[in-house]
């Protein structure tokens, strides 16, 4: 992002939030810098970044050193190397606007051996202590964990992949997440309805990580009411709680044939029910005028 139409993209945010105090209290956008292995920075990364920073927008660093190729070939040295290329972002960051909203990040990838190809998922001891670095940093982390992949297709690998990858999510600590959703071969080729078992994949996860609370319902009275050689079924307290479980989407509603079947359905459904509330037709008017001086802009920097 060019500085000149970073600043259109704050002056777009300042719009949505209604005002310069809204957007620096709750800003609706952030910006994702990606820092240049090795040990480089992007010129004009770095000044939109500054434009960010200077409008109370939060900043993210991701450093994405890829071992054998623009890092060592050692996953600790890939991991310092990172470490290097996005705390020195963050420095110039609080030098220029001390307080500024940052938070970290650092993925690490491999170079295949055999054949130069990208490998994003490699099976490795570093998302819990690079979101313990962030944390030592005293800024937020945006975790690496993925429930995409580098599979083409899915099935068992692309699902064992995904199911570790919701598990990570789910217990890293780390505050935000990259993932995009729906991805498959290396986050290439989009398949939506993906996206539904992602999200449960996910949900599945964090259930399972959960502890239950201290004020959970024992049910000890319907233990009582029901009784040895008794049925729940009919119970009122049945009746009150059943429709609450956390089932699989599968089993909401009519039955399907594989969970792939009933993603498909799901994603069927959002679209065709999702909508969004829309923008006051004053603002959508004043983000049709920034867009059109924006694309002026573009024009202007092309030349």
């Amino acid at each position: 992002m060019h500085p000149l139409l970073a600043e259109r993209i704050v002056e777009m945010a300042t719009v949505v939030a209604g005002s310069e105090a809204a957007r620096r209290a709750r800003p609706p956008v952030c910006g994702n810098i990606c820092t240049i292995s090795p040990l480089s920075q992007d010129d004009t990364g770095l000044e939109a970044a500054l434009v960010y920073a200077a409008a109370g927008i939060p900043v993210s660093f991701m450093a994405m050193p890829t071992m054998g190729s623009s890092a060592p070939a050692s996953l600790a040295g890939a991991i310092a190397h990172g470490e290097a290329e996005v705390v020195s972002a963050l420095v110039l960051i609080q030098l220029a606007f001390p307080g500024a909203p940052v938070f970290h990040s650092n993925i690490i990838s491999a170079m295949d051996p055999r054949s130069g190809a990208y490998i994003g998922d490699i099976e490795a001891p570093a998302e819990r202590l690079i979101t313990k670095l962030g944390h030592a940093w005293g800024v937020p982390h945006l975790c690496g964990p993925s429930v995409s992949g580098d599979e083409a297709h899915i099935g068992w690998g692309f699902g064992s992949r995904a199911g570790i990858g919701a598990s990570l999510l789910s217990g890293t600590e780390a505050e935000l997440s990259g993932d995009l959703g729906g991805l498959l071969d290396s986050y290439t080729v989009l398949e939506p309805h993906f996206v539904v078992m992602q999200h449960e994949l996910v949900m599945t996860a964090r259930r399972e990580l959960d502890e239950l609370s201290r004020d959970a319902d024992l049910a000890l009275d319907v233990i009582e009411d029901v009784g040895p050689r008794g049925h729940y079924l009919a119970h009122r307290h049945t009746r009150a709680h059943v429709r609450g479980f956390p089932l699989p989407f599968r089993h909401h509603g009519a039955g399907y044939a594989s969970d792939e079947e009933a993603a498909w359905a799901e994603f069927a459904r959002l679209a065709r029910e999702h909508e969004p509330a829309p923008l006051p037709a004053d603002v959508v008017a004043d983000l049709e005028r920034i867009l059109a001086e924006a694309d002026s802009d573009a024009e202007r920097l092309a030349d």
